[in-house]
């Protein structure tokens, strides 16, 4: 590559484009490009809007002009034909592809020919030379922050924006001139902004570690395991793969007990959607042929201030994610959302903790977003939602993993920086069939893993929770510093908020559960709790239930 063309390219194709074409890029390679290029520009609207943003040409690009380009781009032919050429000569050829059949003459197609040319130059060079493609962006970045950019810069960095998350050096600057841009719909660049904030959050890892394990925290993605469904219909049970069901359904409930996972589906249904986004963006989909993800749980939904439910959907969902950047870009991602009506998951997790009428989850139903929702059996609200007889409507029960099949990939990964650990707690697991039966619950293994380190499990489960308790207080979490802790005084401090919230769970009502004590000789009925304020209620004392 030549550095006149490297120069040309940087400073943003100013003046004269009689730069040589690189001689060291072969003809497909040309044509790949021009194929990327013209996909990013799906319609003719498309590129007028470019050519009008970057030069102010009124002139429309009509269906045949767009496609006599594209046969032009996309011959092999025409690149192997430019030979040595310069960029001047692939702008004449495009100039005269968009004047055929008009009165007008090559030369006032120019510009827009040569905007054509400079955004597919740029994409060539993103597939044949990312450090080169990196300094592009920079550059123009920079020019965009610092008030310098061109018209064209400005014209490109829309149609271009979503690669510069492929460079992650870049991204807190990327978020500044996004936040700097006119309020506005998001456009290709604040949705791969959102995507990145939204999979990061989801994988931030739930667990804390011992502190002698080493190398980076685990996150989801890291050990998560395949989950099935049984789904129930008309054709009656089948066991079904989760992820693939979470992809197909235009409804779907997910059925699980406490620590069967449902969260676990949930998060990665989202976060798998969101991957697949970003690498569809990075393909040069257009993001009206994307599926993109919301996630929330029913609580925040439910108790969302927003006046509709689709604006309770967006408040409750982007509230939660972080940073985007600034709240102009909340807002263009908000407003976004707000106009979409395909293409698009809402995963709405555990309806069980949640407070709510039957009139606000029918609400719910009427999105036209595809919807999957996670519950406990006891629930039983999903008939709002799942419309018997709907094929694509499926209520499924989750079912636990499978040992070994399962279970020991899980340990494996999870202890792959200390693998004797890991192989100590497999043999552990293999000689208590117990064991083997309370690993398949995906909650009670990660209670295993946080505590078994080198050492045996604990024998009952009432030690095993005192364990993930002390574990939590003192073990490794992500972002945490090396401050002194008192372990002793913190699970006091524990236990005492827990009696505070039994006491004024709305919910469950733990608070209020009576038990009768069975007396102790010469004494009255006795009352257990290990805090003070249990009162009598009818005869009956009023006992604070505890973990």
């Amino acid at each position: 590559m030549t550095e006149l063309f490297v120069t040309w390219l940087i400073e943003g194709g100013v003046g004269p484009a009689l730069v040589s074409l690189p001689v060291n890029w072969a003809a497909a390679e040309f044509t790949g490009a021009s194929k990327r290029w013209l996909r990013r520009l799906r319609r003719t609207d498309d590129l007028s809007l470019l050519v009008r943003a970057a030069i102010g040409n009124s002139e429309e690009l009509t269906q045949s002009k767009f496609d006599a380009v594209r046969r032009l781009l996309e011959d092999p032919e025409t690149w192997r034909a430019l030979g040595q050429g310069s960029v001047e000569d692939l702008v004449d050829l495009i100039a005269a592809c968009l004047s055929a059949g008009d009165d007008q003459a090559a030369g006032d197609w120019h510009a827009p020919a040569l905007i054509i040319a400079r955004g597919l130059l740029e994409l060539a060079v993103a597939d044949l030379d990312p450090k080169l493609f990196q300094r592009l962006l920079l550059t123009r970045l920079q020019r965009m922050e610092a008030g310098q950019a061109t018209a064209l810069d400005k014209a490109l960095f829309d149609v271009q924006a979503d690669l510069i998350t492929g460079f992650g050096g870049m991204m807190d600057q990327f978020k500044r001139v996004l936040a700097q841009l006119p309020p506005e719909p998001a456009h290709r660049g604040e949705i791969a902004a959102y995507l990145m904030a939204l999979i990061d959050w989801l994988n931030t890892d739930p667990w804390p570690r011992d502190p002698r394990m080493k190398g980076a925290v685990l996150t989801p993605a890291t050990i998560e395991r395949g989950l099935r469904v049984t789904s129930r219909g008309q054709t009656g049970e089948r066991d079904l793969d989760a992820d693939d069901l979470a992809t197909q359904c235009q409804r779907l409930m997910i059925l699980g007990g406490p620590g069967s996972g449902k969260t676990w589906l949930a998060k990665r249904t989202a976060r798998r959607c969101a991957e697949d986004a970003l690498a569809a963006l990075a393909a040069d989909a257009a993001l009206d042929e994307i599926e993109l993800p919301l996630y929330t749980t029913c609580s925040r939904l439910f108790s969302a201030s927003s006046g509709d439910i689709r604006a309770a959907a967006l408040s409750s969902a982007l509230d939660q994610v972080g940073d985007l950047g600034g709240d102009r870009i909340r807002k263009a991602v908000e407003a976004f959302f707000a106009e979409r009506n395909t293409q698009t998951v809402l995963v709405i997790d555990a309806l069980d903790e949640a407070h709510f009428t039957d009139d606000q989850l029918r609400q719910v139903g009427t999105l036209p977003w595809r919807i999957v929702l996670t519950s406990r059996p006891s629930s039983g609200s999903h008939y709002l939602l799942i419309q018997e007889g709907n094929n694509s409507h499926h209520v499924g029960d989750l079912q636990p993993l499978r040992y070994p099949e399962d279970v020991e990939p899980f340990i494996r990964h999870w202890f792959a920086k200390r693998p004797e650990w890991g192989n100590d707690f497999i043999a552990q697991i293999a000689r208590r069939p117990s064991l083997q039966h309370a690993a398949t619950v995906p909650l009670i293994l990660a209670f295993y893993c946080i505590v078994v380190g080198d050492l045996p499990l604990p024998a009952h489960r009432t030690d095993l929770y005192a364990k993930v308790i002390r574990r939590m207080l003192t073990g490794r979490w992500r972002g945490s510093g090396d401050g002194d802790l008192d372990p002793d005084a913190s699970v006091e401090t524990l236990r005492d908020w827990a009696w505070s919230a039994a006491d004024s769970d709305p919910l469950t009502g733990i608070g209020v559960w009576a038990v009768r004590c069975p007396p102790v000789s010469g004494q009255g009925s006795n009352r257990i709790s290990p805090r003070k304020g249990t009162g009598n209620v009818g005869g009956t004392e009023k006992v604070q239930s505890g973990i």
